[in-house]
């Protein structure tokens, strides 16, 4: 079965630019495309599983800044590269302030635009996925199908509170057993075994602070309310307590 091409917006008033970027990047990447900041607006609402946006700076009836600003409102998860003709700091500084993950000035090789894409796309270190997928860490994540690749993003960003897998799949407009189904064929873990061992790894990064929290502090910001469960589910997934873990890390 192959895996489903993230999708792309690519949002510029240069209908030739639009086109040939279209064709030079399908082969890698499901395209969306707008001629201005008005349009690529609509298109995100429409589709906001979108993994990343290449957004013009200088467009007709929308500026690409106030396009982002108003992307920015509505989604801080959607990866955005500014393309821009001018070379201008101020365009710039305005834009990293809007969380750019990219800037190229035009003209632009596509070949180098297109390693920037999958770069962003596959950028994050995600612990639990790296320690059970290992030599194909890389290969797998750049190959996530859009629903799948939110998910996690999701669920590193909210690992602080409750997770509920119905309440997921609904704010991703899915069923919770399509979800499910899913993220176990592609991940090849449970979705639920899968936020267990995602707290279990933020709370292991908190034990290592050398601030000293507290055990039930430490349970409490990761989303487990009842420290006695944290323990025993930290004991299940590493074979030490939480205690035995910062002992070790004072003895390093």
């Amino acid at each position: 079965m192959s895996v489903e091409k993230p999708t792309i917006l690519i949002a510029d008033d240069e209908p030739r630019l639009l086109e040939s970027l279209s064709l030079l990047l399908k082969k890698d990447f499901q395209i969306l495309t707008a001629l201005n900041g008005r349009d690529a607006c609509i298109t995100f609402k429409s589709n906001p599983s979108l993994s990343l946006i290449l957004l013009d700076i200088d467009m007709p009836v929308m500026k690409g800044t106030e396009a982002l600003e108003k992307i920015r409102d509505l989604s801080n998860d959607v990866k955005v590269i500014i393309m821009t003709g001018r070379s201008s700091h101020d365009y710039a500084k305005k834009c990293a302030n809007l969380n750019v993950q990219g800037y190229v000035e035009k003209p632009f090789e596509v070949d180098q635009l297109t390693l920037q894409i999958k770069k962003h796309l596959a950028m994050e270190e995600f612990k639990v996925l790296k320690a059970l997928w290992t030599d194909n860490y890389d290969e797998r994540l750049a190959s996530l199908s859009d629903l799948n690749r939110r998910t996690i993003h999701f669920l590193e960003k909210q690992y602080h509170t409750r997770l509920n897998i119905r309440e997921l799949a609904s704010r991703f407009k899915v069923s919770h057993e399509h979800l499910s189904r899913t993220f176990h064929r592609e991940c090849g873990i449970p979705l639920k075994k899968y936020i267990r061992k995602l707290k279990v790894e933020k709370g292991k990064e908190c034990l290592l602070n050398k601030n000293s929290y507290s055990i039930k502090d430490i349970a409490i910001s990761i989303g487990i309310s009842d420290d006695k469960h944290f323990c025993r589910v930290f004991k299940e997934e590493t074979g030490l307590t939480p205690g035995e873990y910062r002992k070790r890390r004072d003895c390093l």
